[in-house]
């Protein structure tokens, strides 16, 4: 595990030094999460006709099937219909749970509604 590096304001109390570095802590799990989101998108482009893709994913991320096709939905709506909030992820400041907030919310724009 990396260490977590933080920018203390000042003097800071211990408790208030676990909150800071907790919430680093988040922001450094959505970067990964973004990586993770993007290679699975990389790699369903690599295979555009594979109906079985998930059940390949699934099998070598040890995860369940439908939790591979979510996340495989998830990557290419990201990649392809919200490339700004996928920047965000790998930024930092949008976590998987508020880009799925963001792609249910788009689901009836078309591409360049929901671009802006």
């Amino acid at each position: 595990m990396e260490p977590v590096v933080v920018d203390v304001p000042g003097s800071v109390d211990f408790t208030a030094l676990l909150l800071i570095a907790a919430r680093e802590h988040r922001r450094q799990a959505a970067k990964h999460e973004a990586i993770e989101l993007s290679l699975l998108a990389d790699y369903a482009a690599q295979h555009p006709t594979d109906e079985y893709l998930h059940l390949e994913i699934a099998a070598e991320l040890q995860v369940s099937p439908r939790y591979a096709q979510t996340r495989l939905a998830l990557a290419t709506t990201l990649t392809e219909r919200l490339p700004a909030t996928m920047a965000a992820m790998r930024g930092g400041r949008v976590d998987r749970y508020r880009a799925e907030k963001i792609v249910d919310a788009t689901a009836n724009l078309t591409v360049e509604e929901a671009g802006q």
